[in-house]
């Protein structure tokens, strides 16, 4: 029995008490706590509703719990289609359409990403231990031909450590600094605020388009933190072919990359060798140029990554910092990241100043 001085009264949803659990009153209602469409509720009601069962965004969480609502997630994807699949006569007809339309939003969100439709998020991207900056990023809606078009926890990952990793990159002296497979841009809009640096966005043309907006849509910030960002289409099996979306070409022969950036690039065997081979047109040879790379530990994949570190030990390069972090993505799994830079090795840096002695450092 419940005691009178020590337990709170119970908590008040539309004026009815929450439900009481097995051993006390619970801080989470129910679907049952909420307005049932036999009761004929209000507009109001219906939204207020709706409202307490919006999904929390678990992307980028490190929390255990992932996303979560005001209420108890037993029969609400019921409750939700019962909202959607009734008239709703008893309401103004601008109002049912709004109804009908909120509780398809909260279905979606509880369908996984390929179910949303388009959406526009913010994350923030910490310059230091105290400050952050706010990325702004438009996904399209998802579909499986598109999957550029969507931010992956890796790129999450990446974008949080560019302010950690700083002291040992070359990021006042890089002649370029180039994101591949850029996707949605939050790497490199993190990477020109977070180091005040220009930096150049690549992905495929059919990612292109989306990739400009969101350099538009951050122009402010990138102000704010006297950075530059742009957009340009390369196609890996054509490595030397980038062209910006203002129409300038950049050769590599003229212009190499002292940063090279890339997150969860990796969905196929031809990709490794795609990949790597970009990485060596583009990445300048000298000693302190850096690759940053970021790829989910994702199941069926193992192999894939082994012959990434293989393909980058062949071109030169050696690991000098990696770890590993946790996050979640969209899909509310828990997603463990591995992230890696990558310098030319000693021996690879010995070996072009023996065959170019009269070649300064920086041209290795």
């Amino acid at each position: 029995m419940l005691s009178q001085t020590s337990e709170p009264e119970p908590q008040l949803l539309h004026g009815k008490s929450l439900r009481q659990s097995k051993d006390s009153w619970t801080n989470v209602p129910s679907v049952f706590d909420l307005p049932q469409i036999y009761q004929k509720p209000s507009a109001k009601e219906l939204r207020d509703a709706l409202a307490l069962l919006a999904v929390n965004d678990s992307f980028g969480s490190t929390s255990t719990e992932g996303s979560s609502c005001a209420v108890d997630s037993t029969g609400v994807p019921k409750y939700l289609t019962t909202i959607i699949g009734s008239a709703l006569t008893w309401l103004p007809e601008d109002d049912i359409e709004d109804i009908w339309e909120l509780a398809s939003t909260r279905l979606t969100e509880r369908s996984g990403r390929t179910a949303m439709a388009s959406l526009t998020r913010t994350l923030d991207v910490p310059l230091s231990t105290s400050f952050s900056v706010p990325i702004v990023l438009h996904e399209p809606a998802l579909t499986e031909d598109n999957l550029g078009l969507k931010t992956w926890s890796s790129s999450y990952v990446l974008a949080q450590l560019l302010s950690e990793l700083s002291p040992s990159l070359p990021i006042a002296r890089a002649p370029l600094i180039l994101e591949l497979g850029a996707g949605t841009g939050l790497v490199g809009l993190a990477a020109a605020c977070t180091w005040s640096a220009s930096v150049v966005l690549t992905d495929l043309p059919e990612i292109e388009a989306n990739l400009a907006g969101n350099i538009t849509l951050n122009t402010g910030v990138l102000l704010e933190h006297a950075g530059t960002a742009s957009s340009g289409v390369l196609d890996w099996a054509s490595p030397y072919d980038l062209r910006l979306r203002s129409g300038d070409v950049l050769d590599p022969e003229l212009t190499q990359a002292g940063i090279i950036l890339a997150a969860d690039s990796i969905y196929s065997p031809q990709h490794v060798s795609l990949l790597t081979n970009t990485i060596g047109v583009w990445l300048e040879r000298t000693s302190d140029a850096a690759v940053l790379l970021a790829h989910p530990q994702r199941e069926g994949y193992e192999d894939h990554f082994v012959d990434l570190r293989r393909a980058m030990g062949s071109l030169g390069l050696r690991v000098t910092e990696e770890g590993l972090r946790t996050t979640r993505d969209d899909w509310e799994k828990e997603v463990k990241v591995v992230w890696m830079v990558w310098k030319w090795s000693e021996e690879y840096v010995q070996s072009q100043a023996e065959r170019a002695p009269d070649r300064t450092t920086k041209g290795i």
